[in-house]
């Protein structure tokens, strides 16, 4: 499978982007931030990463990715080629709208993100992590292929591609062999923590595994049902005994407390009616001690509510005319404070006229044609550029003597002598024209790539221009233009500033009103005889004091309203007081009518107290009898249905099946271990081909200083023997070892089929000559599979050749 088209619309920092591929070398040239590296990941995002992600994934594989601008919608389509077969791919990643579709070669569609995640993984036919750490390669990766491939896993993958090639010609087959052991340790093992002898997860009987447990989980689950079954039967017989024997002592002592209820039932209720006479008898004495104490004060608030009402007269006279006095003051107080504002407006009204008259004397301001001076400034310098870039090299020798007139570019014609044997040597700008000076002939040679005489025309227009706006203005160039734009902006500014100050200072009134308000509020009689803070305070302590007066009087009054509402007057006061003594009289007199309390008692309520709480407790006990006879009735409904010596028996045949399914597993653990040495056996060499064969690229690659690994993969092994750990190594060879190992890599992994491999600047560590062999290997490679390499160096993409893809 080899690439053919990618479309971003929008991805990352690209709304609108299509690359297309061709089979072979494949160089995408572009500057940083020209979008390689969008490129590369929108190939990684097509096609390894699905459309159905968790929150947690998403945050990682689409929120980096969206569009930079804003919004919340990434899309990547991509069309590969298998042979003739072409796919169509396209994904889409959005919040609740995520979408995958497949086109197959046949016209047939795949929707559903599984569907086309599991096509995709037949036609990329290897896992993900070996694309990603070989196929794929980012930048400043190239180095650290072997450290993340051995970490991921990926050269299992290798060594069982390269095992299958050396072992599995005839026989049998060791991943059948495999598959058929994991079944059967599976089979036992099922859902089973070996080391913590509990079901995965410590699922126990309440949570039980549903699919997936082997026999030894289902025996262990027996066992527990059994002893659960053992222990319900001994819980149930043990509290049939303790509910009976609660029930005989509940009835024994029922009988005693229900005969001392029963004897003092009359004493309770004369005890209930002496508290309610208790009541009557003090909310009586309190009513009496009221009265008398509104007896002694009624006359006595009466003559202070008539002694307030006469002062709150005195103080509101004196309030009036402080009153006045404070008017005046103020008076005063408010025509100061229009002179001084009157001082500072005549302040800005002066320097408001200076600044008109300096704006007036620059005279005419035009922004808009110094704007245009500067935009024709630019595009000269623009078309003398282009002209210039256009240049032409001119050479004239002669045999004899020859005069001729020369122009090159938009210069003036020179004329020129040439003497036998001599050569005139010149650079034109665009274009060069030689004339016979006498007329007789005329040879002019530009360049296709500029229109010389529209571009001339174009100068002189803007020459015609700028000489006419600086006229115009009254300055003799652009600088000048420009200095008088910025004076008349500072002028105008200034202007604007002293205009806002005074409308600030003046607030919502005019000037002549100000000048008038400050004529009424000063005109005639004397200054104040005290200051505006003095008369203030007092005139705020004689309100303060009338209200209190005011407030005083209002309480008074209050309370007299208050006695009449209820009483009338004192006379008939002193009347309801006799009342009252007759009233507690007759209160007493019952009280002794009543039936005395128990010795010991101290008064009726704690008798009553305990009374009630011996009551209480005798129809708790009866209910406590009740529910003992309910909770019977239920648990006897609950009856296991073995009895403990049945239970016993299963508990010890499920004892047996446990260990027998244990013994059984532990025999198989062992033929899994003893098959996974004797196939780590086997496997020793499997990766001796690829070790050659990276020897063979790494070789050119380091001018033959180095030949591979050592054979633990730990190390690079140099030509002399030498074992050089990867962080010792140079950048450059180390970047050779990554190329290396990937292009080794690739070799097995796309072995009889087609495929491609990215790379990202990989000669960006290398000197010029091994940039060259690095050359050679990937034009070699890129002959059977597709290669796309990305780098920002021109030099690298003319060493490279290929196809090349300029963004």
């Amino acid at each position: 499978m080899i690439l053919r088209r990618l479309q971003l619309h929008p991805f990352a920092g690209s709304a609108d982007r299509e690359v297309r591929f061709e089979p072979g070398l494949n160089v995408i040239l572009g500057p940083n931030e020209a979008g390689k590296s969008t490129l590369r990941r929108a190939l990684r995002q097509a096609l390894l990463v699905s459309t159905k992600l968790s929150k947690r994934e998403a945050e990682s594989e689409v929120l980096p990715l969206l569009p930079l601008g804003g919004g919340d919608t990434i899309r990547v389509s991509l069309e590969l080629a298998e042979g003739d077969a072409i796919w169509k791919l396209s994904k889409r990643w959005s919040p609740g709208n995520s979408a995958s579709e497949l086109t197959r070669p046949d016209g047939g569609l795949l929707t559903e993100p599984a569907a086309v995640e599991e096509a995709l993984g037949g036609l990329l036919g290897l896992t993900r992590g070996t694309w990603d750490h070989v196929l794929f390669s980012a930048q400043g990766e190239i180095g650290s292929s072997l450290d993340r491939l051995n970490a991921a896993g990926d050269l299992s993958e290798l060594n069982e591609r390269l095992r299958r090639a050396v072992f599995e010609t005839d026989g049998v087959s060791l991943e059948k062999l495999a598959a058929l052991i994991e079944a059967r340790h599976e089979a036992a093992f099922g859902r089973w923590d070996t080391s913590l002898k509990r079901p995965q997860g410590n699922r126990g009987l309440d949570q039980r595994w549903a699919r997936g447990a082997g026999s030894i989980l289902n025996a262990w689950y027996e066992r527990e049902s059994a002893r659960l079954a053992l222990e319900e039967a001994e819980n149930y017989y043990r509290r049939l005994d303790e509910l009976n024997l609660r029930l005989q002592q509940a009835h024994a002592t029922n009988e005693t407390l229900s005969e001392w209820v029963t004897r003092h039932e009359p004493v309770a209720r004369d005890a209930e009616q002496r508290l309610q006479l208790d009541v009557q008898l003090a909310g009586v004495e309190s009513r009496g001690k009221g009265i008398k104490e509104i007896a002694q004060e009624w006359p006595v608030v009466s003559t202070r509510a008539q002694e307030q009402e006469g002062l709150l007269v005195q103080v509101r006279e004196k309030t009036a005319l402080l009153e006045q006095e404070l008017t005046r003051a103020k008076a005063w107080e408010s025509a100061e404070k229009s002179r001084r504002l009157l001082e500072d407006a005549a302040k800005l009204q002066y320097s408001l006229t200076a600044a008109n008259a300096d704006l007036a004397a620059l005279g005419k301001i035009d922004p808009e044609s110094v704007t245009r001076l500067e935009a024709n400034e630019r595009e000269r310098d623009r078309l003398h550029a282009r002209l210039e870039a256009a240049s032409l090299r001119v050479r004239i020798a002669a045999s004899r003597d020859l005069k001729l007139e020369t122009r090159g570019g938009v210069e003036e014609v020179t004329t020129r002598e040439i003497t036998p044997g001599k050569e005139v040597n010149f650079e034109a700008g665009g274009r060069v024209c030689l004339r016979d000076p006498e007329g007789a002939w005329e040879i002019e040679v530009s360049s296709g790539e500029i229109d010389l005489a529209a571009e001339e025309t174009r100068l002189r227009e803007i020459a015609t221009d700028n000489t006419s706006r600086l006229t115009a203005l009254g300055v003799p160039d652009l600088a000048a233009a420009r200095q008088k734009v910025a004076a008349g902006r500072e002028q105008t500014q200034r202007l604007v500033l002293l205009e806002g100050q005074l409308t600030e200072l003046l607030g919502s009134r005019r000037l002549e009103e100000w000048q008038a308000e400050y004529a009424r509020l000063s005109g005639g009689g004397p200054a104040p005889a005290r200051s505006l803070v003095d008369v203030s305070a007092e005139h705020a302590r004689s309100e303060s004091e009338a209200a209190a007066i005011t407030r005083e009087i209002a309480t008074l009054r209050q309370k007299l309203t208050a006695w009449e509402r209820e009483y009338v007057s004192s006379d008939e006061l002193l009347d309801r007081l006799g009342d009252l003594r007759s009233e507690h009289k007759a209160l007493k007199q019952k009280l002794d009518a009543l039936l005395p309390l128990p010795d010991g008692c101290a008064d009726a309520a704690s008798f009553l107290r305990d009374f009630r709480g011996q009551r209480e407790t005798l129809e708790q006990r009866r209910g406590e009898i009740h529910r003992i006879q309910v909770e019977k009735a239920a648990l006897i409904g609950t009856a296991p249905q073995s009895e403990p010596a049945e239970a016993t028996e299963r508990l010890e045949l499920a004892h047996s099946a446990f260990s027998r399914a244990t013994r059984e597993g532990e025999a198989i653990e062992r033929i899994r271990h003893d098959f996974t040495q004797l196939r780590a056996e086997l496997d020793a060499d499997t990766l001796a081909p690829w070790q050659a064969h990276l020897a063979e690229v790494l070789a050119p690659l380091t001018l033959d200083r180095y030949q591979g690994l050592t054979p633990d993969l730990a190390k690079a092994a140099r030509s002399d023997s030498t074992e050089v750990p990867f962080t010792a190594l140079s950048a450059g060879t180390r970047a050779s070892l990554g190329l290396a190992l990937r292009l080794s890599m690739a070799r097995w992994f796309l072995e009889g089929r087609d495929g491609f491999l990215l790379l990202d600047d990989p000669f960006v560590d290398l000197d010029p000559e091994r940039q060259e062999s690095a050359a050679t290997l990937l034009r070699h490679f890129a002959k059977d599979k597709q290669v796309i390499l990305f780098t920002c160096h021109p030099a690298h993409a003319m060493v490279l050749g290929g196809h090349r893809i300029e963004l």
